[in-house]
C-alpha cells in the first residue's frame, strides 16, 4: 500500500505543496528531501554563503578536494560554507503538482511531454519485454494462446509499437494511449484541503527560516458514523470523514543548516 505525502512550502497563512504517492515516511521522502536540498553542484541554481551572506550561481563555487576526491564546495568570495537558495527551490517546486514531476523537470517518462504527472498507467507499459523476439514469445506462450489467436496478434502488435516508440523517440507511449496526466491544479495540496486520512506525512519547507516542519496524520479513534461524501473540518482541527477523523500534527522541526536528523527516530514519533 502507498504511503502518501506532500512536500510543501510555508506560505503567509499556511502551506502549499505537491503530492507524493510512494514511500513518504521520513526515512524515505524525508531523507530524500534533505539530500536534495543539500546537493551541491556547479550548476545554474542559486546558492548563498552562510558566512558572508552573498548569493551566487553554483557554477561559481570553489570545489574542495581531499586525497584526490571532491568533498565540498565553498563560497567564491570568502571560501565559506554554502547552501542552496530555498526561495528558488520553492518557486520551482510550486510550478508542478507532484514531487516526481518536479524531480523529472516536468517531463513525462512515458510520452516525453510536459503536461502533468502521469497517472492511470496501463499495465502494458509496465514490465514490457526488451526485444521483439521476447514480445512474440511472451504472447505465444500464454496458456490461452491457441484458443484466442486474435488477442495474441493484437497484444504482439501493441507491444511492438511501444518498442518502436522507445527506439525512435525514447518514450513508450508518445500519443498517451495507455496513460493520462494530472495537472498542477488537480494535484497540489494546501493546509485548507490537506486530506489527512490519506496524506500521512507532510514536509513544510520554510525558505525564510530555513527549516522543514514535519507533520504526520493522527486519528481520533472515538469517531463513529457513516462515510461522508466530503469530510468536514471540526473545531478541534480534525477532518471528520464520518467513519473516522484525522488531523495533521507536528512531530519535528528540522534546521536545514544544522546536522542531519535521525529520520528513524522521527518516523517512530520520537521527534528529534
Amino acid at each position: 500500500m502507498s504511503t502518501r505525502g506532500c512536500v510543501a512550502i510555508k506560505t503567509k497563512d499556511g502551506w502549499q505543496g505537491v503530492y507524493n504517492h510512494w514511500d513518504s515516511y521520513p526515512t524515505a521522502l524525508g531523507k530524500d528531501l534533505w539530500d536534495h536540498l543539500h546537493e551541491k553542484k556547479q550548476d545554474d541554481h542559486i546558492y548563498h554563503c552562510l558566512e558572508c551572506g552573498k548569493e551566487f550561481k553554483g557554477n561559481l563555487m570553489i570545489p574542495v578536494y581531499h586525497d584526490g576526491q571532491m568533498v565540498a564546495f565553498k563560497c567564491p568570495y570568502c571560501r565559506g560554507k554554502t547552501s542552496r537558495d530555498l526561495k528558488e527551490f520553492a518557486e520551482r517546486l510550486l510550478q508542478f503538482g507532484d514531487w516526481r514531476e518536479y524531480l523529472n523537470n516536468g517531463v513525462c517518462e512515458y510520452c516525453g511531454k510536459c503536461i502533468g504527472q502521469p497517472c492511470n498507467i496501463s499495465g502494458v507499459l509496465i514490465g514490457i519485454c526488451a526485444t521483439p523476439e521476447e514480445v512474440k514469445e511472451h504472447w505465444q506462450n500464454m496458456p490461452w494462446a491457441v484458443e484466442k489467436p486474435e488477442e495474441v496478434k493484437q497484444g504482439i502488435e501493441k507491444e511492438l509499437a511501444i518498442l518502436c516508440n522507445i527506439e525512435q523517440a525514447g518514450y513508450p507511449d508518445l500519443e498517451a494511449k495507455y496513460h493520462s496526466h494530472v495537472t498542477k491544479d488537480g494535484a497540489q495540496i494546501t493546509d485548507l484541503d490537506s486530506d489527512p486520512l490519506f496524506i500521512e506525512w507532510v514536509y513544510i519547507v520554510d525558505p525564510e527560516e530555513r527549516t522543514i516542519t514535519i507533520l504526520t496524520h493522527q486519528s481520533d479513534k472515538k469517531t463513529e458514523g457513516n462515510v461522508r461524501e466530503e469530510p468536514i473540518k471540526r473545531d478541534d482541527g480534525y477532518w471528520d470523514y464520518g467513519h473516522c477523523a484525522f488531523r495533521h500534527v507536528e512531530v519535528a522541526k528540522v534546521d536545514l543548516d544544522g546536522d542531519e536528523p535521525d529520520w528513524g527516530k522521527i518516523e517512530k514519533g520520537g521527534g528529534l
